[in-house]
């Protein structure tokens, strides 16, 4: 994952604790603001509501009032038409009149129709005297809305008139437009006596399942709903004595528009602001803390090893200069401890490469001793076995010169150091043109440990084959091959000599040399197969590398 950097992680820490902040304190204040305009708009169409029940009421107490004051009239002259006649000329806002008796028969009507015939609807009684049929019906004239009132009359009689409500529904519609609403009115039922679509009234449409209206019945007085996918915020009041109600309603979207203006400028000005400090953050964050910071990384970069950082003269910021100073500090203990590490070394190197030469220089007195010791040895058995061990001094000492004679004192190539080896040995254990050797050895990297017993077991096995496999001036060959696979290592020597006697067993067999091979061998923690080669016998030895000694370089030699 890509590490950010320093700039952007703290502005991101910045944004993350200003942002939550600014949003939290936004929708609080849009949700107190929408609180106050949903609560402005539910009192102002509550106020228009009752100022619209009171209207509704007034308007259809005159009509009362009008019948009550041609009750008398009517009542003198009972039965005459023309009466009712002259009288709706008196009324415009009525569309008939007509004359009951107590059994609703109809004495009189104007205009004309129906009279002896009874009336088909009860009216409901109303306070003082008066009555109301409350659901709107066609008017006789023209098929608009209107309403049946009607007064008691002496006798028992009933003066009934069908008010024109076109007056009322066009001035209150006139004065909703002004107030940016709806304006709805509808009997106790809910059968509506006005509503925006007239053309519901004209139906005769009902509201009863409104949740403003079933709102209003359950004695609530403001609501805000949900209607084919409109909300509204309504408000609602009762028309006194009439058992009507007015409901006032404007579109939710409408009411709350002037509550999101100031929360829209508050966001605006708050991502503005934002944007600003973050502006101003980043260039600050940039030129103060970024790029210095950046400079110091580019110059450890280029440092190189054993160079002491150097500090600044003037820092950006008071902590970049204590923490170049604490690099400069950090980078000089580092130079001085390196440069001790590297005498130390270096003198350490010299001392171990004197001791190897050492060794191999009293290694090979020691040859020299057994040598000039062995001058004067006649026994055939103790002269061999003076010679056999200065050749195995010889051998480590050998190791010891491949030691201090590499660049690196731990470990040995040892397909070179094979080889040297093996021409010493033919050089002087068989100076005989007619027997031929040859070497493929992969140049493997071994330590001392496992150098020194593997150097041992090849002069053991390369002795063994001189002495025994060409007897009698017989001529022949001896082969020589080191490989390395993975983190194995396989040494195999054969020759095509006599070969070795039947039922050899080199763990039983008396010899020193067979015994070192096999002791040697376990030491590696190897594995020795001894077998026939193409005429004569082989020897392999398989042992795993300690370390991780995978480097390989391969050559040939004959």
């Amino acid at each position: 994952m890509e590490t950010q950097g320093l700039s952007r992680i703290i502005q991101g820490s910045v944004l993350r604790r200003t942002l939550a902040p600014a949003l939290a304190g936004l929708a609080f204040l849009a949700v107190f603001l929408l609180d106050q305009q949903k609560e402005a708009v539910e009192a102002r169409n509550g106020q228009f509501a009752h100022t619209m029940a009171v209207y509704v009421d007034k308007h259809l107490d005159e009509a009362y009032r009008a019948l009550e004051r041609l009750a008398p009239e009517v009542g003198q002259s009972q039965g005459q038409g023309r009466s009712l006649r002259e009288l709706m000329g008196m009324l415009p806002f009525f569309n008939r009149l007509m004359l009951l008796d107590a059994r609703r028969t109809v004495l009189d009507v104007w205009p004309a129709g129906g009279r002896g015939q009874e009336y088909p609807v009860r009216l409901a009684e109303q306070e003082r005297g008066r009555l109301l049929l409350s659901r709107p019906i066609p008017s006789s004239r023209g098929g608009d809305i209107s309403v049946v009132v009607a007064v008691r009359m002496a006798g028992g009689g009933v003066l009934a008139a069908e008010v024109d409500l076109r007056a009322l529904a066009s001035h209150m519609t006139e004065l909703s437009v002004a107030m940016g609403g709806d304006v709805i009115v509808c009997d106790g039922y809910g059968n509506l006596v006005c509503h925006p679509d007239v053309a519901q009234v004209a139906r005769q449409g009902n509201m009863g399942d409104s949740p403003l209206f079933l709102a209003m019945k359950r004695g609530g007085r403001s609501l805000v709903y949900e209607e084919d996918g409109v909300f509204y915020v309504g408000s609602g009041a009762h028309v006194p004595e009439m058992g009507w109600m007015v409901f006032v309603r404007t579109q939710a979207v409408r009411a709350l528009a002037p509550a999101a203006l100031p929360v829209s400028v508050g966001a605006a000005a708050m991502a503005a602001a934002l944007v600003g400090i973050m502006l101003s953050l980043r260039g600050r964050l940039t030129k103060h803390v970024a790029r210095p910071l950046a400079d110091v990384a580019g110059r450890l970069d280029v440092l190189e090893p054993g160079e002491v950082y150097r500090a600044g003269e003037a820092p950006a910021f008071r902590e970049l200069g204590r923490f170049e100073q604490a690099l400069q500090e950090m980078t000089g203990r580092i130079a001085q401890g390196e440069e001790r590490l590297r005498a130390s070394l270096a003198e350490k190197e010299v001392l171990l490469r004197e001791i190897h030469h050492r060794v191999k220089n009293n290694l090979q007195i020691i040859s020299s001793l057994l040598y000039l010791q062995s001058e004067h040895i006649d026994d055939p058995k103790t002269l061999d076995a003076f010679l056999s061990s200065r050749e195995r001094i010889a051998c480590m000492a050998l190791v010891h010169e491949a030691l201090y004679r590499s660049e690196n004192l731990d470990d040995v190539w040892f397909g070179e150091y094979a080889r040297q080896l093996v021409s010493r040995l033919m050089s002087s254990l068989c100076a005989r043109p007619d027997v031929h050797y040859t070497v493929e050895a992969d140049d493997v990297r071994l330590s001392i440990a496992q150098a020194v017993p593997l150097g041992l077991i090849l002069n053991e096995l390369v002795t063994n084959a001189m002495k025994h496999a060409f007897p009698g001036g017989r001529g022949g060959s001896l082969n020589l091959r080191v490989r390395q696979v993975d983190t194995t290592v396989m040494l195999h020597i054969d020759d095509d000599g006599v070969g070795i006697p039947e039922g050899f067993d080199p763990e039983t067999t008396s010899t020193l040399g067979m015994q070192l091979v096999v002791q040697l061998t376990r030491q590696l923690r190897g594995e020795l197969i001894v077998g026939k080669g193409r005429k004569g016998a082989s020897f392999s030895i398989t042992f795993p590398i300690k370390g991780t000694n995978c480097h390989v370089r391969q050559s040939h030699d004959r």
